[in-house]
């Protein structure tokens, strides 16, 4: 029996194919737990409409994440924060900051999780920071970071 499966099966194939498993297997596990619907020539295309928009939708987000990482690679941005008599901060830059900062100066909106610290940073001076998006790519923007 052909049917469609509606979310992933472990040995049998993930959410969207088309697959030809035995008839018991498919009546008594995929259709009564709700894995799988019968595989009609309707629903079939249902399903191949669905992940053509899928895949154009995963691909407008690839291409909008491409054109950010384009814009604040290499970026440098400037903080200013409150410091004691020997240069420190008084409490470590936190991602929020920088995700504030950035979307002020170089127009871009970030979420704070993206935002990759290899330590905290505490100390005025010039600091690398790496921004994580989807599908993989990164940026690394500078922040300079000056006293109050």
């Amino acid at each position: 029996m052909k049917v469609i499966l509606l979310r992933d099966v472990k040995g049998t194939g993930k959410k969207g194919e088309v697959k030809d498993v035995a008839d018991g297997y498919a009546r008594n596990f995929l259709l009564k737990q709700g894995l799988a619907d019968v595989a009609s020539s309707k629903k079939v295309a249902e399903v191949e409409a669905m992940l053509a928009n899928t895949q154009m939708a995963s691909e407008l987000d690839l291409r909008r994440a491409q054109e950010v990482v384009a814009k604040i690679d290499g970026q440098e941005v400037t903080i200013s924060e409150k410091v004691n008599e020997l240069g420190h901060l008084y409490a470590a830059l936190s991602k929020d900051t920088v995700a504030s900062t950035v979307k002020k100066q170089l127009k871009v909106n970030l979420d704070p999780a993206q935002i990759m610290f290899e330590s905290p940073i505490k100390e005025t001076g010039e600091h690398q920071v790496r921004i994580e998006f989807p599908h993989g790519l990164e940026a690394d923007i500078t922040i300079q970071l000056t006293s109050l």
